[in-house]
């Protein structure tokens, strides 16, 4: 018996036991609202008698607490009053005062720092004047200096430049004629590895599908029932799916020889590589590039 077919079993089980549960609950919920409702009333009956007598007990409470707040607010009123306006009179004598004093302050301010810029600008226009020779003197010798220095590294990098450039065009000749080898050598192990996983793929397949057909067959008749379930026919043997034939790989082919290049001093002229041929088995040549096998 299949994980579908008992599946569908343990479902119709399950269907039936929640029916009888249903029918259970619906009279339990009829016997709980109506004990409910009648709790209901009896409470809001109750509500009711307190709500009046709360109700007449805090109007006579409010009454007598606006009676006193009115009270009280009336007399905070007239002390606010005689306290602003004796805070106004004070206040404003007291800022007459604090202009007078600033006015005279202030004009005090104004003539010291009158004088004391007159002195400041005479003083600092003769040493910007000073300042100013002494840096133009400064920066022609730096810019003479710089342009000795820049000559001198420019000749320097224009030779390692060129070093360097013939160095690594050679390094990179050499390592591309390696890479085309080992992608050579690559490509036909990783050819015959797929070749091997598709012939056991297909295997797998086939057995897959069989248990799946017997599993679905089971789950049917599960679910229409146990006086509707017809005979098991005989299943049929798996088909073998049948291996592609591999023929041997070629023998590793060598990588193809790559020209140095001919470094002038302007730019590097370098020749075109051999292309590597690719190696295909009579397989892939009959099959064509796009399609696979199984």
């Amino acid at each position: 018996m299949g994980t579908l077919t008992e599946a569908m079993m343990r479902l119709r089980g399950e269907i039936t036991d929640l029916r009888s549960d249903r029918v259970t609950l619906g009279q339990e919920t009829k016997q709980t609202v109506a004990s409910l409702c009648k709790a209901t009333r009896d409470m809001q009956s109750g509500f009711r008698a307190t709500h009046s007598a709360m109700a007449a007990s805090t109007s006579a409470q409010r009454q007598a607490f606006v009676q006193g707040l009115d009270r009280d607010v009336t007399a905070m009123r007239s002390g606010f009053a005689a306290s602003h306006q004796r805070m106004a009179n004070d206040t404003r004598a007291a800022r007459r005062k604090f202009a007078n004093d600033l006015s005279a302050d202030v004009e005090a301010t104004l003539s010291a720092t009158r004088s004391a810029r007159q002195e400041m600008a005479a003083r600092t226009g003769a040493e910007r004047q000073k300042f100013g020779r002494e840096l133009r003197s400064d920066t022609d010798a730096m810019v003479q200096g710089f342009r000795t220095s820049r000559g001198r590294m420019a000749a320097a990098a224009a030779a390692e430049r060129r070093a360097f450039t013939t160095t690594l065009s050679a390094d990179v000749d050499r390592f591309r004629g390696g890479f085309l080898w080992s992608h050579a050598q690559q490509s036909k192990r990783d050819k015959a590895a797929r070749a091997d996983f598709v012939a056991t793929s297909a295997q797998s397949v086939a057995e897959s599908r069989k248990a799946l057909a017997d599993d679905l067959m089971g789950a049917r008749a599960a679910w229409a029932g146990p006086a509707a379930q017809p005979k098991r026919a005989a299943s049929p043997a798996p088909v073998k799916a049948q291996a592609p034939v591999v023929a041997p790989a070629p023998a590793p082919v060598a990588p193809a020889p790559v020209s140095v290049p001919v470094v002038v001093a302007s730019a590097p002229i370098v020749a075109a590589p051999t292309p590597v041929a690719e190696t295909r088995r009579p397989d892939q040549e009959r099959r064509g590039p796009g399609k696979k096998q199984g």
